[in-house]
Parts: C-alpha cells; sequence; structure tokens
C-alpha cells in the first residue's frame, strides 16, 4: 500500500512482480583476471606488465572511487608490495595495465585486486621468475651518507647531466649517454611536439580536461622512459614547472591547465577540490610511471615563485601544499623516488629554507646575471667559481641531505661551467650543476667536461663514505677537497688561470700511512702522474707534478707496499667494497661488498707481505647486491691484513687491523 497525493492504492506484489523488478535492476558483479604478462622471467629491475582483462562498472577509467585496480605482490623473502594498475588509452587502445620492477631474484606471485560500485573480485594467483641483470634500480637517499644518493642495490650513484626539458630524442639521449651523463630534467609542459605530438601536453590538460591525464603525453613519457632505460639515464621528472601554474607571472601555461576549470590560478595551492585531483593525479603518475628505474627523483615543483598563487601573497598555503605533495608521494609511491623542487636561480630568490626541510633533496636555481655578486672584480672565472662555492657549501652545511643546482647557466661559458662542476663536487654537492638546456645552452665542449668528470667519479663510493670538507692549502690557488679518514679528493685552480704546476700541497685531516696520490688531467679527462707520500701527524704534504693547466684534481688513497690498494684505488670496476666492520678488531670482523650482477667472487687474505693467509671464497657464485662474509682471526697474530674481493673483470682490496 503507498500514497500518491492525497489517494490511496493498493498493490499486490506477486513473484512475477519481484522477479520482473530485480531483473530489470540487477547488479552486474565485476570480474578481473590476468589476459597476458609481457614476459614470465624478468631481469631484476626490467618491467614486467601485465595486461588486464576488467569488466566492472564505472564510467571514468581514471577515477579510483569510481574503479579501483591493484595487484599485491609477494617476493621470494614474503616481502608485499601493493601496485595500483592504471588504464591506458593511447591511440584508443582501452587497455587496462599494471606495471612492476622486481628487486629480488626468484619465483614472485601476484594475485589482482579490483573493485566497483557492485563489489569486489579477486584473480588466480600468478606468478613470474626474477633473475639477474645488469642494472641497479631506483635511485634512494643513501643510508650510510645522507648527502649523496644510491641505487636501490646499494650502489652508489653521481648525477651528471643536464636540463632536457623538451624536444628529447633517442639519439639526444644517446649523446648524453656517451658524453658520460647519467641525468637529465624533463618537464610536464606544453614546449614539447615530439612523440606523436604528445609532448605539447600536460598530463592533467585542458585536453581531455579535469580528472583525466592525456593519453599523448603520458605515451610520450612513457617513449622518454624507455629510450633512457636502455642508456642507463635517470630523470629529474618536473611536475608542476611554474609556466603551468602562471596566468600572469613569466611564461603562463594556466590556460593549458585542466585546473583552471576548478580554481583560479592564484588559489591552486589552498584549494580543495584541486587536491582531490591532485591526488589522483599522483596516483596516475606513480602507476604509469614509477616502476621504472629511469625515473630518478619527482621535482614536485620548479621555481614555485613564478607561480601566481606565490606572487598574490599566497607562500603559507605553497608550503603546505609541498608538504602534501612530498608526503603523498613518500607514502604512496611504492619504490620511493625522492622529491626536490625550486626557486628560482636569481640572487633574491635562489634560496628556499622552508623547501629544503620537506624535500628529500635540497636545490637551488643559480643564474648568476640575476644579481650573482662578483667578488673578485676584474676576474669573472674566480668569481663564479666562488659563487658555486659558497651556494654548495651553504645547502651541504646546513642540511643533511643531497644537495643540487637543478638549473645553472644559460648563457654562461664553457670555461664557467667546467669550474663549477668542479667546485661543487670537490664541496659535497651530490650531482653535477644541471645546465639549462640542452640544444640551445650546452655545447660539445660542456658535453666534453662532464664526460672527464664521469670518469674521476665513476670509482668514488660516496653512498657509504664518509666524507667531510678538510683543510687543503695550495700557495696563489683556490683549493677543496673532502676526506675521510685514509681517503681524500679534491680539485685546485690557480686563482689567475696561470698553470697550477710545482705548487706545493698541503692537506690535513688524514690518518698516518702512505698514500697514493694520483693527478688528474680535468680538461682530457686522464692521469698524469702518481706519487706515494706519507701522511704524518695528519698531515699530507706533496708536489703538484709540472702541468701548465689552471687545474688539476687528485685523490688520496691507502698505499700497500704489497702492490694491493685499498678499496677506494683508481680504476673503474664492477665491485664496491664496503668498509669492514669493525676495521679494527681481535677475533672476528664482517666483509662486505656489493656486486651488480651474479658473479664468481674469490675472496681472500693477505698479510702485509703479501701472503695469503685465508681464503674465504674462490670462484664461488654470488648473488647482485650487498653480500657478507665474516673472518675469524683465530689462525692469525696481530697485524696488518688486507682483504681481496675479485671477480673476472675487477678486483677491490681494503685494509684491516688484528689486534690481540
Amino acid at each position: 500500500m503507498f500514497f500518491l497525493g492525497k489517494r490511496k492504492f493498493s498493490l499486490f506484489l506477486t513473484p512475477i512482480f519481484l522477479f520482473l523488478c530485480l531483473s530489470a535492476f540487477e547488479l552486474k558483479a565485476i570480474e578481473v583476471s590476468v589476459d597476458s604478462v609481457n614476459s614470465e622471467t624478468i631481469g631484476l629491475y626490467e618491467k614486467f606488465e601485465i595486461y588486464v582483462n576488467l569488466d566492472a562498472d564505472y564510467s571514468n577509467p581514471y577515477n579510483p572511487e569510481e574503479i579501483d585496480l591493484h595487484v599485491v605482490f609477494t617476493s621470494p623473502a614474503s616481502q608485499e608490495w601493493i601496485i595500483n594498475g592504471f588504464f591506458d588509452d593511447y591511440e584508443s587502445v582501452s587497455s587496462w595495465k599494471v606495471r612492476f620492477s622486481p628487486n629480488e631474484v626468484g619465483t614472485w606471485n601476484y594475485r589482482l585486486i579490483a573493485s566497483d560500485i557492485n563489489g569486489v573480485d579477486t584473480s588466480d594467483i600468478g606468478v613470474f621468475n626474477a633473475t639477474t641483470s645488469d642494472y641497479h634500480g631506483w635511485l634512494k637517499v643513501s643510508p650510510y651518507n645522507n648527502r649523496y644518493l644510491m641505487h636501490d642495490d646499494e650502489t652508489s650513484y653521481y648525477g651528471v647531466g643536464v636540463y632536457y626539458p623538451w624536444s628529447v630524442s633517442n639519439s639526444g639521449l644517446g649523446k648524453l649517454e656517451e658524453k658520460g651523463c647519467n641525468l637529465f630534467g624533463y618537464w610536464n609542459s606544453t614546449y614539447d611536439w615530439s612523440g606523436n605530438q604528445g609532448g605539447r601536453f600536460q598530463i592533467e590538460d585542458i585536453n581531455p580536461g579535469i580528472g583525466q591525464y592525456n593519453q599523448n603525453k603520458c605515451a610520450r613519457i612513457d617513449e622518454i622512459l624507455s629510450w633512457a632505460e636502455d642508456r642507463n639515464l635517470r630523470m629529474d621528472f618536473a611536475i608542476f614547472p611554474h609556466d603551468i601554474l602562471s596566468a600572469t607571472i613569466w611564461a603562463t601555461d594556466w590556460d593549458d591547465n585542466a585546473y583552471n576549470t576548478i580554481c583560479d590560478c592564484e588559489d591552486f595551492f589552498g584549494d580543495s577540490l584541486a587536491w582531490v585531483y591532485q591526488e589522483k593525479q599522483f596516483r596516475y603518475i606513480i602507476a604509469r610511471f614509477g616502476h621504472s628505474r629511469a625515473l630518478g627523483f619527482w621535482e614536485i615543483v620548479n621555481e614555485i615563485n613564478g607561480t601566481d598563487g606565490w606572487n598574490q601573497g599566497y607562500e603559507a598555503d605553497a608550503g603546505e601544499w609541498l608538504s602534501k605533495v612530498h608526503n603523498y608521494l613518500a607514502d604512496n609511491d611504492p619504490y620511493r623516488h625522492p622529491t626536490t623542487g625550486s626557486t628560482s636561480g636569481g640572487i633574491w630568490d635562489y634560496w628556499w629554507p622552508e623547501g629544503y626541510d620537506v624535500m628529500d633533496i635540497t636545490n637551488n636555481h643559480i643564474y648568476e646575471h640575476q644579481g650573482w655578486p662578483e667578488e673578485y672584480p676584474g676576474n669573472d672565472l674566480r668569481s663564479s667559481l666562488y659563487n658555486y662555492f659558497t651556494a654548495t657549501r651553504d645547502l651541504v652545511n646546513n642540511y643533511n641531505k643531497p644537495a643540487i643546482f637543478g638549473e645553472t647557466g644559460a648563457s654562461a661559458t664553457y670555461e664557467i661551467h667546467h669550474n663549477c662542476i668542479w667546485v661543487s663536487l670537490a664541496n659535497g654537492l651530490s650531482a653535477t650543476p644541471i645546465w639549462w638546456e640542452y640544444g640551445s645552452g650546452v655545447s660539445d665542449a660542456m658535453l666534453d667536461q662532464l664526460k672527464c668528470l664521469s670518469e674521476f667519479v665513476s670509482d668514488i663510493d660516496f653512498a657509504h663514505l664518509v666524507l667531510d670538507s678538510t683543510g687543503i692549502g695550495v700557495p696563489g690557488c683556490d683549493a677543496y677537497a673532502l676526506s675521510s679518514d685514509t681517503f681524500a679528493f679534491g680539485w685546485i685552480r690557480e686563482i689567475d688561470g696561470n698553470p697550477v704546476g710545482d705548487k706545493s700541497l698541503t692537506l690535513n685531516g688524514l690518518e698516518d700511512e702512505e698514500y697514493a696520490v694520483k693527478w688528474f688531467n680535468c680538461w682530457e679527462g686522464t692521469v698524469i702522474g702518481e706519487d706515494v707520500i706519507e701522511s704524518a701527524s695528519g698531515v699530507l704534504s706533496v708536489s703538484i707534478p709540472s702541468f701548465d693547466s689552471a687545474d688539476i684534481a687528485f685523490k688520496a688513497s691507502v698505499y700497500d707496499p704489497s702492490g694491493i690498494y685499498c678499496e677506494e684505488e683508481e680504476g673503474v670496476g664492477d665491485i664496491i667494497l664496503l668498509n669492514d666492520s669493525p676495521n679494527l678488531f681481535r677475533t672476528e670482523t664482517a666483509i662486505s661488498y656489493i656486486l651488480p650482477r651474479q658473479m664468481k667472487v674469490s675472496v681472500k687474505i693477505y698479510d702485509s707481505s703479501g701472503r695469503v693467509v685465508e681464503t674465504l671464497l674462490n670462484g664461488e657464485v654470488q648473488s647482485s647486491g650487498r653480500n657478507t662474509l665474516n673472518w675469524n682471526t683465530q689462525n692469525v697474530v696481530s697485524g696488518v691484513y688486507f682483504c681481496s674481493v675479485e671477480t673476472e673483470s675487477d678486483r677491490k682490496t681494503g685494509k684491516m687491523t688484528v689486534l690481540k
């Protein structure tokens, strides 16, 4: 019985009527299963991609409130990874996918889980096998030395590269690889007409609109990341370049930003509805791109002071927004790519302590023509060098985090570029200053200098060494050095550009040992000499060899008269030998080393005369990543010993002292 207005009606619900009503409104159960995979055998840190059959009820495939797809992966060591799926509609493929990269060798299990308004469904359990590879994985902040980055397998990473914000080509990335680069910056902007014109859009572009993602742009980023993976390059990905958050400041691209349909430009940072859509966008880009070992770090915002919100007085909102974005990425990116961001590069704007407190990587932009001082009038090269020195030390001394100069250069000369990359290295920057920009502001001469520096840093274990600025003096020169207790490297330049050779170098802070000091031609990337010098009372004094260039670099590592060098010895190799723990001991120590892939390894202990006293491994297969062996000293007497870790292609040796 029911009422309509003032009239009463009766309705008898017969079984047939009930059946017809329920049939008309029958709920459709969601169904999810694996259609196919790209391979059932995947190398470490390579892409495992699942193509998904998904029959569900939704109108917007990009809205996880309507349709949610994720996968629970279980590693051989029983660690669970929750990875979101995503909808790919590039060229109307209408495909649901899941992308993942394994970091453990062995058999992985996985199960798909999908939900919509009608319920939840799970797939059968699938498996794939992960094998060793030559890759090292995603970047992260080193837990051993917070001022540098490392790969997921704990091998060190020192960034060498330039900004490549648009018009990226495979051949262009190939040239960067050829010149020793492993880093480039890329913008989520509309200035790149390459890649089926995908680069001319933003991810959340006015076309197709808010809450959806431009598939040409996403495919363009897929393409670039794939090229970068092949060339061992890492992308600094600027999610929000200042242009796309600007309607009135500098370059403006707010009109192409889909957020202009729900808020004013100056309100973007604090608008609650805009944040709801941002969270969904972040989820999508993590799901689609986060697996890639070529994705180096998230640049949340590039030059935030070039946005309308900042310039209209909403700096507090911008700071709160930065924290929210960082926290979202930190909590939801299963690969935990580091975050960074920046203000612009003028002397009035470059320092952003509120941002440095939040982000994983501190980031300055430096454009010297925008008000930077000339410390030494009439000496442009020395003045520029001084600016990069002070900017590096300000970041390194004030924040125990990796520091980068995320943009710099522009109209500066290649001599300034040469000096800035070396002075920044020798004062603790975690990457070369990232020059703006490849294609117009970066010459071949600059790329040649990056290659020289890349060769110099290739065997320095930044991620595990405790490196601090140390006292160094060379008459008439600007000199800088970093050192641990038994290793140092540095860079020296004659203040007026005259030859640096035949001057005396004094280096403080090294333990009293004999050191092999190797001299490096910074312009040609070659070793030009070697001295064996003893440090006394913490001071090492040595003469620079005759050399007609204005600058020179050096490395000092403990010398072993038997011909075996410590782990910091010169030379490019596969093995990273970590400091023994402890290095000074009575009965036992742990010997740890990192391999880039599964290899046959020999580990031997030598006494100071070069005699083998114990063999811990003899050509046995060891897995990629970190390996640890224990050495018990019950069969040896007190003294100095050397541990040699050797493969078919490399050898590294560390020094140990036994006290009984």
